[in-house]
């Protein structure tokens, strides 16, 4: 997958895949699923622990418990980062290092392995897949099939699925949706 034109870099973090409770979503899910949501895994050292640089996130993971903790990267699109960064710092001062005052650009070595649909609420960044049976739903209405991370493909499919997430019937809360390309660091 080509990296994405005016993709930002938010930061990283050190987190462990989630692993998918059977029968969630049947075989539209993989066993383990990359994700920045702090509600279906637990980021190390601590849910509101993000870094401004992938070394720094490596340097915390060497010295923790947590064996399956991978340095992640998340990123938006220029057009959805002052409603990430502006919505998020409005509801929780506590998040770290979301790169709120300087426009980073997405670094040219992360390869992006897909966009998770991420919800922006006063108790942090949610997974779209944090609600039931969304993958079979954004299956049935707009054909989309995850990858092997359970990660959307293109970032045009992504974007489609963040503006079907905020009309009812989607089975998701009405809050800010929003695409955000993830990469793992060294991968």
């Amino acid at each position: 997958m080509r990296n994405e034109e005016g993709l930002l870099l938010v930061g990283y973090r050190a987190v462990p895949p989630w692993i998918v409770p059977a029968p969630r979503d049947g075989p539209l899910l993989p066993p383990r699923v990359l994700t920045m949501s702090d509600h279906l895994v637990d980021p190390v050292p601590d849910d509101d622990t993000w870094f401004a640089s992938a070394e720094a996130a490596a340097a915390l993971t060497r010295h923790t418990t947590e064996p399956t903790a991978r340095v992640m990267a998340m990123g938006v699109h220029e057009r959805d980062a002052d409603d990430v960064i502006g919505l998020r710092l409005t509801l929780d001062t506590d998040q770290l290092c979301l790169n709120e005052h300087v426009r980073t650009p997405w670094p040219a070595q992360l390869h992006v392995l897909g966009y998770e649909l991420i919800g922006i609420e006063a108790c942090g960044f949610h997974s779209w897949l944090c609600y039931g049976e969304v993958a079979s739903w954004a299956h049935g209405t707009l054909g989309l099939q995850l990858n092997s991370h359970g990660l959307v493909n293109s970032p045009t499919d992504a974007e489609r699925l963040s503006e079907a997430a905020e009309e009812p019937g989607s089975g998701l809360p009405p809050i800010p949706w929003v695409a955000a390309a993830i990469a793992v660091v060294g991968q």
